[in-house]
């Protein structure tokens, strides 16, 4: 829980991405300014922040560990045959490899045995699959231009 906790620190108290607090930046922040930017002198530490803030804070952060804790064990015995699959992988062979975990995720959501949430998340390719685009040309003909720069000539 600690590098969770860290995160949603980070996304209320850094990021803004609370409505609860609202997107500012709260307590200690990383460098720049001196004492005429509502800094002190000697500890070049954030402006004072005020208990009931504090309180708001941790209570948003709690919300948010809460809320992920939940959705992860939801997802988790909600997905039970993959788990029941890869315990048989792990007793057949030590290590089961990303690419082994994604045919068995895949081959669950073929089968239609896949749970997710109601959110539309993005999902991975097929293990395997071939999938055709069109490529851009990667080499510039005129030698003053650099590569990352190509024109649309060439």
């Amino acid at each position: 829980f600690q590098q969770c906790t860290q995160v949603a620190t980070a996304m209320v108290t850094q990021l803004g991405m609370s409505e609860a607090v609202g997107q500012r930046i709260v307590g200690q922040q990383q460098g720049g300014g001196g004492p005429f930017m509502g800094r002190d002198f000697m500890g070049q530490g954030a402006p004072p922040v005020s208990q009931s803030l504090r309180t708001l804070v941790d209570a948003e952060v709690k919300r948010i560990v809460d809320a992920q804790y939940r959705r992860g064990v939801g997802l988790l015995r909600a997905n039970m045959y993959i788990l029941d699959n890869l315990a048989d992988m792990l007793l057949e062979q030590e290590k089961v490899g990303g690419e082994e975990l994604m045919k068995l995720i895949n081959k669950a959501a073929v089968e239609g045995k896949l749970v997710m949430p109601e959110q539309t998340l993005a999902a991975a390719a097929l293990v395997g699959e071939r999938v055709e685009f069109e490529s851009k040309k990667t080499q510039c003909i005129h030698p003053d231009k650099p590569m990352m720069f190509a024109c649309g000539d060439c």
